[in-house]
């Protein structure tokens, strides 16, 4: 199947059958971008066929292989940046995930829509998925937030904003769990997101966690309405974090700028993220 090519899981037909449940209705027009390298064609088919038959617009990006990138083509990753900032070694996975995400959002920004959902080929929405979204994007709701977390990999907290329904709640976030397997953006966020997060210097959830700088509002759904599929997620095709340099290494010579970095970064961010939830 080509990049961006939309439906190819008989899209028609689950729509219908989606709205049959009396659901998808508001959401027919929401694209879901997910991110499927080439060689994974049994997790795009079931992945989307799962959000096509809860009514959304599934749209395929073809996935950077980070691995497969020439030194030419690195020339948006910052790499002393990275050693210096996040202190561990890269890997090729970490690499074409972060690419992967900012081409995913590029290709929504060349379209008129407003919001877009963004998501890993490794996820699974919930039957309620549809039905609570629509509420995330009601009027009242979607002014609160440029980026809305469908899932992470911990559980975060936070203060809750409203209550939706089926018993999830909209929650402003204190701390925000690494994890960037499904949300839903808006053109301010997505835009911001290009603009500042290139070139790359941590990982996109990373990155995404101290978005607050330039002005990406995030809330989060709670429970999380998209869960990690259990048959895929320990065979991720994309990331592939590595371990930690040895400690007497030269590598420590990274800590006079990475020590100071994460202590006023992190205490700047737990600042925001108080104000956001409890002042805003």
């Amino acid at each position: 199947m080509r990049e961006g090519c939309r439906g190819g899981v008989g899209r028609r037909g689950a729509v219908a059958e989606a709205q049959a449940r009396g659901k998808g209705v508001a959401l027919q027009m929401l694209p879901c971008y997910i991110i499927n390298l080439d060689r994974a064609k049994d997790r795009w088919d079931a992945c989307s066929g799962r959000f096509a038959r809860c009514g959304f617009d599934v749209v395929r990006v073809a996935a950077v292989d980070g691995g497969a990138l020439s030194a030419g083509e690195l020339g948006d990753f910052a790499r002393r940046r990275y050693f210096f900032f996040y202190g561990r070694p890269v890997a090729a996975g970490e690499i074409g995930c972060y690419f992967s995400h900012i081409k995913a959002l590029k290709a929504f920004l060349a379209t008129g829509e407003e919001s877009a959902m963004v998501c890993e080929d490794d996820v699974s929405p919930a039957e309620e998925l549809p039905e609570v979204l629509r509420e995330c994007l009601r009027p009242r709701h979607r002014g609160m937030w440029d980026l809305l977390r469908l899932n992470a990999i911990h559980p975060t907290r936070g203060r809750t904003v409203a209550q939706l329904c089926h018993g999830y709640r909209l929650v402003r976030d204190v701390r925000t769990a690494s994890g960037d397997g499904c949300f839903v953006v808006n053109r301010r966020a997505a835009g911001l997101i290009v603009e500042h997060m290139l070139p790359m210097r941590l990982p996109y959830d990373v990155a995404l966690f101290y978005g607050f700088p330039f002005g990406v509002r995030e809330m989060t759904v709670h429970p999380f309405p998209v869960a990690l599929d259990a048959a895929l997620c320990g065979e991720t095709t994309i990331t592939g974090r590595k371990g930690r340099y040895p400690l007497l290494s030269l590598a420590s010579l990274r800590y006079p700028v990475l020590l100071p970095y994460k202590l006023v970064s992190r205490s700047v961010r737990l600042l925001e993220r108080l104000r956001q939830a409890y002042f805003l």
